[in-house]
């Protein structure tokens, strides 16, 4: 588990058993949790592929998009409780329709259909001064997988004599693949709670948390040249491709047209957040609660670097071979809404 890569984290945890020995309490919860998350990135272009070099639209005309989850899903923790120190340990997965915009991304024009799974994990220690404040810190990682396939259809254009720009052939266009999108982070936070009543209490809690955040992915760019119907030769005769035009150069040696490239890239950025959170405790008894609960984080990623690399599939366009490496608007935010309920019992 990645998380377990804080070696404090390891040290706090074997030093709290030992010290704890048989006067450790223990603790499970189970629960449901509303996760509203969010993922802001650019489109990646690497500035390849048939489309671009003859006479293609600029795919990198397109904007940032945002793409986001809802989905409720289970959550189980576990917890360890020894004098003012507390420790517990919860997970949850989920999955959702989609992610990323289905129409307008990546590019203008295009479309997407993707799956996404989600999976959060936490580890949180803490400390009780006294029966209003206690402090909380450890770490947490979410990671999610996304399975996608977009579409678009860019136009190859020809010069008339005059100027004027006419619409050759088109180039269709797939992308499909698989990207990860892994937060890995570090938080702090102050909690605060009182009594409303005998059985009743409230809390708050602010804090501060730092992530790396790392998308990678591979896919499959695959473009096949199809001729326009509308296209006309104007002053330039010839200028209008048919489709057995267009087939003489792109099909490839298995006998189907088109051009392939293996697409592999990361990207990857740092981030802070300000977390906040309020919530109520209902007692039913000393050994068992309900707790209501919001969450909020909002992230600021700095701007982040990007290696991809690409290598053509077919005889046509093996020769097709590169990379780009470049630290400029590579945009990457999140953020995540927790909307939770939860049932624990103290053993």
């Amino acid at each position: 588990m990645k998380i377990l890569k804080y070696p404090f984290l390891t040290i706090l945890l074997i030093s709290f058993n030992i010290s704890a020995q048989e006067e450790i309490k223990f603790g499970v919860s189970v629960g449901l949790e509303k996760i509203d998350y969010n993922l802001t990135q650019t489109a990646i272009d690497g500035g390849f592929g048939s489309a671009q070099n003859n006479g293609g639209d600029d795919p990198n005309a397109s904007a940032t998009r945002e793409g986001s989850m809802s989905y409720m899903v289970p959550a189980i923790a576990f917890d360890m409780k020894y004098g003012a120190w507390g420790l517990s340990v919860k997970r949850s997965e989920g999955d959702d329709n989609s992610l990323m915009p289905s129409s307008g991304y990546p590019y203008v024009g295009w479309s997407r259909d993707d799956t996404p799974e989600r999976e959060e994990t936490s580890f949180n220690f803490s400390y009780k001064f006294n029966n209003n404040w206690s402090l909380a810190f450890g770490a947490y990682n979410g990671s999610t997988d996304v399975d996608y396939t977009e579409a678009g259809r860019d136009t190859a254009f020809y010069q008339d004599t005059d100027g004027t720009l006419y619409s050759s052939y088109f180039w269709d266009i797939t992308h499909t693949g698989n990207e990860t999108a892994d937060s890995d982070g570090r938080y702090l936070a102050a909690v605060y709670q009182n009594r409303l009543s005998n059985n009743l209490f409230w809390f708050a809690k602010a804090g501060y948390q730092q992530t790396d955040l790392d998308t990678a992915g591979k896919y499959v760019f695959y473009e096949v040249a199809t001729a326009n119907p509308n296209c006309e030769d104007a002053a330039i005769f010839g200028a209008c491709l048919t489709q057995a035009q267009l087939d003489s150069f792109q099909v490839n040696e298995t006998g189907v047209p088109g051009f392939g490239w293996d697409i592999d890239y990361a990207k990857e950025a740092t981030g802070d957040a300000a977390v906040v959170g309020l919530g109520l405790v209902y007692v039913l008894d000393p050994k068992n609660t309900i707790t209501f609960g919001y969450e909020f984080k909002n992230f600021s990623y700095d701007a982040g670097k990007l290696n991809l690399s690409w290598a053509g599939q077919n005889e046509a366009n093996a020769a097709s071979v590169g990379s780009v490496n470049r630290d400029d608007d590579i945009a990457l935010e999140e953020s995540a809404d927790y909307i939770s309920i939860t049932y624990r019992h103290q053993f």
